[in-house]
């Protein structure tokens, strides 16, 4: 908040019960320039109508903002008028991007005055490069206000205006626009309703613009006459290297004219022609020029109902093309046939590293063998392609050979146990697959201790996905056994097993010494995310099986790798707060903690997690919303205020905080220096609270600027 601001909330405070108001505003603006001339990048949330007018005043401060993101935020006309003044001024910020809330709560013109304001600033600002508007409703009237601005604007290089119901009109203001925008490099129109009169349009433009490098039109429904109209447009362009056409009802006709193009073409390195309508006559067509184009380096051809004809000619176009190093093939209709003459290409071909073909019929034994030879796939996605044992086996095989192969997808593959213990053996020889997805499979106890077993002496894996394999606390061990001699997985994913108290056990206590592994994942990314509630209100699941907080607790008190505490809707009791909170006080890394909406730990576990909060200096982020926590809790957590240093960010909405836990926290925050966001939203503070609210705690505001008002997220 700019210091003239809060002098006037103070006024309107009626301030008059002390005579420290001077001493008061004089620390506020300290704090304030301190925060607000370091900070190069804002992101704000949630922000309510008349926050963006606060902004706009507190603009000029922001001697470093780079870059800008107002998320969710509602806007009013007047103060719409007023940022675009500021931006228009701003001589620091490079990327913006607005999000407005929900557009079915106020209708899509609720916000025209917002995009009118910023169309305003363009005019006259000279740093913004960037700017992201996606999924707005913008319409065709915002594109006009936009595309006007483009022909005068030089700065500007990237705009996102994906899914904003822009049409034809729109679309052709736009082109208008980049007939004399000699900036604009990368222009995203993806998901909008534009048809193929307007892409006739854009078509026209790229024959004659020269800088336009990615354009961005999936998701519209421009159909073979506005693809046959692009098609003519590269043949004459030289300087579109990017271009998506994915979901545009793209049959024949268009398939046939972009293909014609890409023989004359020389820039295009990447094309996406995903769920369009090619089958295997017009993939036949892409794969005849693939032979001679010498520029594209990636397709992707996805859901597009090619069988064994089509992936035959893709074969064929393989064995001669030395650019591709991507292609995308995932859900068509390629069965033996055509993944026997793919396999057969990938045999002599050395430029393609990466190939995906999820959800097709795979001849996986013809795959494998193609992999035993190939010194070029680094990444092979087969996810969901009923290979079985037979062809995990075969994969298997290869991979004792196989020396580039690093990243390895076998998802939903009925995969069990014989299938998994020859990979496991193909991994003690093989020294390239670094990440393994298994997720989905019947692996099992014994699966998994042949893994473990693997995983004992190989050196390269650092990523495993086992989640949803049935593992018990037999493998659960096995794998915690592992662990204490591994050094180099550090993540690890156990969701969705029936991992019970032993096993959970096992795992903490491997982990206590491992110093390598810093995820396992049990539905989140971090240790602490992967603890959910369980009926017993003493439990949380963690690695999938039932493990106390207790046992947690033990862990974060030895463990050196977990960051984040994540236990929202836990059911977490006095005495589950209390341990986490004994274990705080030695740990040292976790940094962010989020306990919302555990009603059960009251003013009581509120003190022992303000007890260790008063010696911890790791934590910056914790979240107490809607935890039953009353005035007495409060005091507690604001005399650890008064001690610790790292603590930014507090969240302790809707709780039952009054008066006295207002006053008890607005005075210490008057020594506090690192408290930045506090949000006390619902709550029953009164008048004298909310008197010391504005007095006190919004002295501490400055990045974000408006924390009361925030719904703060874990970052």
């Amino acid at each position: 908040m700019a210091p003239e601001v809060f002098e006037e909330d103070m006024k309107k405070a009626a301030f008059t019960h002390r005579n420290d108001a001077g001493e008061v505003q004089k620390l506020q603006q300290d704090i304030y320039y301190e925060k607000v001339y370091a900070c190069e990048e804002a992101e704000l949330e949630n922000l309510p109508e008349g926050e963006l007018g606060r902004l706009a005043k507190a603009l000029k401060d922001y001697k470093k903002l780079k870059v800008l993101r107002l998320r969710k935020i509602e806007v009013g006309e007047a103060e719409a008028e007023e940022f675009g003044k500021a931006l228009g001024l701003n001589s620091t910020i490079n990327e913006l991007e607005i999000r407005v809330a929900a557009r079915s709560k106020y209708g899509s013109d609720r916000y025209s005055a917002l995009w009118k304001a910023l169309a305003d600033a363009l005019k006259s600002n000279r740093t913004v490069t960037h700017i992201n508007l996606k999924s707005q409703a913008i319409g065709d009237e915002g594109a006009k206000a936009l595309a006007d601005v483009l022909k005068s604007n030089r700065t500007v290089t990237r705009i996102n205006l994906g899914n904003n119901d822009i049409g034809d009109e729109g679309a052709k203001a736009l082109a208008h626009a980049l007939k004399s925008n000699s900036t604009v490099t990368d222009i995203s129109l993806e998901g909008n309703k534009i048809r193929e009169d307007g892409a006739k349009v854009l078509a026209d433009v790229l024959k004659s613009n020269r800088t336009v490098t990615h354009i961005y039109l999936g998701g519209n429904r421009i159909g073979d006459e506005g693809a046959k109209a692009l098609a003519d447009a590269l043949k004459s362009n030289h300087t579109v290297t990017h271009i998506e056409l994915n979901l545009n009802s793209i049959g024949a006709l268009g398939v046939k004219a972009l293909a014609d193009a890409l023989k004359s073409n020389r820039t295009v390195t990447y094309i996406n022609l995903a769920t369009n309508i090619i089958g295997d006559e017009n993939a036949e067509a892409l794969a005849d020029v693939l032979k001679s184009n010498r520029t594209v380096t990636r397709i992707n051809l996805r859901n597009n109902d090619i069988g064994d004809k089509g992936a035959k000619a893709l074969a064929d176009a393989l064995k001669s093309n030395r650019t591709i190093t991507e292609i995308d093939l995932e859900r068509n209709s390629i069965g033996e046939e055509g993944i026997k003459a793919l396999a057969d290409a990938l045999k002599s071909n050395r430029t393609v590293t990466s190939i995906n073909l999820q959800d097709n019929m795979n001849n996986r034994e013809a795959l494998a063998d193609a992999l035993t030879s190939n010194h070029a796939v680094t990444y092979i996605n087969l996810d969901y392609n009923n290979i079985g044992d037979k062809g995990a086996k075969a994969l298997a095989d290869a991979l004792k050979y196989n020396r580039t192969i690093t990243d390895i997808d076998l998802e939903r593959n009925r995969i069990g146990e014989e299938g998994i213990k020859a990979l496991a053996d193909a991994l003690k020889s093989n020294r390239t697959v670094t990440c393994i997805n298994l997720t989905s499979n019947s692996i099992g106890d014994e699966g998994a201790k042949a893994l473990a077993d693997a995983l004992k002496s190989n050196r390269t894996v650092t990523h495993i996905n086992l989640s949803n394999q049935a593992i018990g606390d037999e493998g659960a061990k096995a794998l915690a056994d592992a662990l204490n001699s591994n050094c180099t997985v550090i993540y690890i994913n156990l969701t969705g097993n029936k991992i019970g108290v032993e096993g959970a056990k096992a795992l903490a206590d491997a982990l206590k010494s491992n110093r390598t592994v810093t995820h396992t994942d049990a539905g989140a990314k971090d240790i602490e995310e992967a603890a959910k509630g369980s009926a017993d209100a003493t439990k949380s699941q963690a690695w999938t099986g039932k493990v106390r907080i207790e046992a947690l607790a033990k862990l974060l008190t030895t463990n050196s790798g977990t960051t984040r505490l994540n236990l929202p809707d836990k059911n977490i009791t006095v005495e589950g707060c209390q341990a986490l909170a004994h274990a705080l006080k030695s740990n040292r890394t976790v940094t962010h903690i989020s306990l919302q909406y555990n009603r059960i730990i009251g003013d009581e576990g509120t003190k022992a997690l303000a007890d260790a909060l008063t010696s911890n200096h790791a934590v910056t982020y914790i979240n107490l919303d809607y935890n039953n926590i009353g005035d007495k809790g409060a005091k507690a957590l604001a005399d650890a205020l008064k001690y610790n240093r790292t603590i930014t960010d507090i969240d302790l909405e809707r709780n039952r905080i009054g008066e006295e836990g207002i006053k008890a926290l607005a005075d210490a925050l008057k020594s506090n220096r690192t408290v930045t966001c506090i949000n006390l939203t619902s709550n029953s503070i009164g008048d004298e609270g909310a008197k010391a609210r504005r007095c006190s705690l919004q002295r501490a505001v400055s990045t974000p600027l408006f924390p009361s008002e925030r719904h703060s997220q874990m970052p």
